[in-house]
């Protein structure tokens, strides 16, 4: 429930303030044949709600020439931080992207394509991170001594420090509603690759038996990673 209230301010947010920017203007119907130009924004600044449920808050801007709308240039900024009875997970990551839309802003599009200001685009990016992650519900059984049917669990303190490099590729489809709004929703994947190294304050402990089997949710996994996702904002 902690994380509904953030993600329902974050989503109201980009909205409100691309409510108030179209100034009480009339939804822009598909139909209706307004010229491009007056629709089209150089800078947008997103969000990503979804990174919520990840322990992460993203926050991106795309940035185009006013000559040519043709292309963009995206970066952003990943910040993630959960410290709870379960996890310990810091880092952050920074994520730059070259896209292309095709036809969208060109100025034979369709009215539909002048309408909502975006269309399909494919984008091209790498992502550089860093991340110090730890599973606190990680334990082993303990004997007492000399109580040889005496058994505890111990917590132990075994976690990993992850850098990592991922080019990727997107596919996606991008609309503009009230002049201002813009909705971002994409596919695609790429390649992580990580350099992981584990440490534990207690040197008897052999780092080869913990956090061997990664799922591909985790932060040191290596390998193919699909990608996907939705984010929103206000061009400017």
């Amino acid at each position: 429930m902690h994380k509904i209230k953030p993600f329902l301010a974050l989503f109201l947010l980009p909205v409100s303030l691309a409510f108030c920017q179209s100034s009480g203007k009339k939804f822009v119907a598909i139909a209706k044949s307004t010229n491009y130009e007056d629709l089209r924004k150089p800078n947008v600044i997103k969000i990503s709600p979804l990174h919520l449920f990840d322990n992460q808050f993203q926050l991106t801007g795309e940035f185009f020439k006013k000559s040519d709308y043709k292309s963009s240039f995206v970066v952003s900024g990943n910040f993630i931080y959960a410290d709870n009875d379960r996890v310990s997970d810091q880092g952050f990551a920074l994520d730059l992207q070259r896209r292309i839309y095709p036809r969208s802003f060109s100025s034979d599009s369709t009215p539909f394509y002048r309408n909502s200001a975006g269309g399909f685009y494919l984008g091209l990016g790498m992502q550089l991170g860093y991340n110090e992650y730890r599973d606190k519900s990680i334990s082993r059984i303990v004997n007492k001594q000399g109580y040889p049917y005496d058994y505890f669990s111990e917590k132990l303190n075994v976690h990993t420090q992850n850098k990592w490099a991922q080019p990727y590729v997107v596919l996606g489809y991008q609309v503009i509603v009230w002049d201002a709004l813009y909705i971002d929703f994409f596919v695609g994947g790429g390649l992580k690759m990580n350099f992981v190294s584990k440490s534990a304050p207690d040197a008897s402990l052999n780092m080869d038996d913990y956090y061997t089997d990664p799922d591909i949710a985790s932060r040191y996994y290596k390998g193919i990673i699909p990608k996907a996702g939705i984010t929103m904002g206000v061009g400017f």
